[in-house]
């Protein structure tokens, strides 16, 4: 995917397994792989050298007793960790129940950056949440994240539970612009964007519910459902 990804500058290396997806109205996404102990640094490195003041993490550090991102950021607040010449400080933690957000100033001799972190973690790899609270809290984000600036999303290969938050931001701006595409072609141009990208069918159906919620809300027509009937462990495993 030459033709979106994110080309590093001042790296020995060009190359992070990131990619672009923007969209019409001026919303941009990196879409990336979870940072891993060789990529910390990159991973830094984009984040100033594209501005983003907004990150969105939709992984925990361990799931099922395998690393799926290394710890990349101080969790207590007032610390600092030193990443090669970037220092990362924990200016502010807070947790609502569904997200944890982190306010970190993020320093090189040259450069200063304010950056919030969203971090999502009852989202298992290869599924969906059964309910959407989480997923709508993220969209708020989003919602609120100046459009100049782009924002990181990232879950640990950066391609599934990442993109399905992609795709039902894209299907939100295409209805907007009252361009009704399917969900199917949304997938396919996220795909020619970012290779893989939604990989359950169950996260394709995720989608759907999320961008259903959205209108709910919006509408106030009901509260947030609960899908736990309608993609159980059992429903699950015939989407796989």
């Amino acid at each position: 995917m030459d033709a979106t990804r994110v080309i590093l500058t001042g790296r020995p290396c060009d190359y992070i397994h990131a990619n672009w997806i923007k969209f019409a109205d001026g919303k941009k996404f990196i879409c990336t792989q979870a940072p891993m102990e060789s990529s910390v640094r990159d991973f830094w490195q984009m984040v100033l050298q594209e501005n983003c003041h907004l990150i969105i993490m939709l992984c925990s550090f361990i799931e099922e007793d395998k690393q799926k991102c290394v710890p990349y950021f101080p969790t207590l607040a007032g610390t600092s960790i030193m990443v090669e010449d970037v220092t990362i400080t924990l200016k502010e933690r807070n947790n609502n129940g569904l997200i944890t957000t982190s306010m970190f100033v993020v320093k090189t001799k040259d450069q200063e950056l304010h950056v919030r972190h969203i971090q999502y973690t009852e989202w298992p790899d290869h599924s969906a949440p059964l309910k959407t609270a989480g997923a709508l809290e993220i969209h708020r984000e989003i919602f609120n994240n100046p459009r100049q600036y782009p924002l990181i999303i990232h879950c640990s290969a950066g391609v599934g539970r990442t993109c399905t938050i992609v795709g039902a931001e894209l299907m939100l701006e295409r209805i907007s612009a009252r361009q009704f595409h399917t969900a199917t072609d949304i997938v396919r141009i996220m795909r020619r964007a970012r290779a893989g990208a939604v990989q359950k069918a169950v996260q394709f159906l995720f989608m759907h519910y999320i961008v259903l919620e959205v209108f709910c809300q919006v509408l106030h027509l009901h509260a947030q459902l609960n899908y736990s009937g309608v993609y159980s462990d059992e429903a699950i495993s015939t989407f796989s």
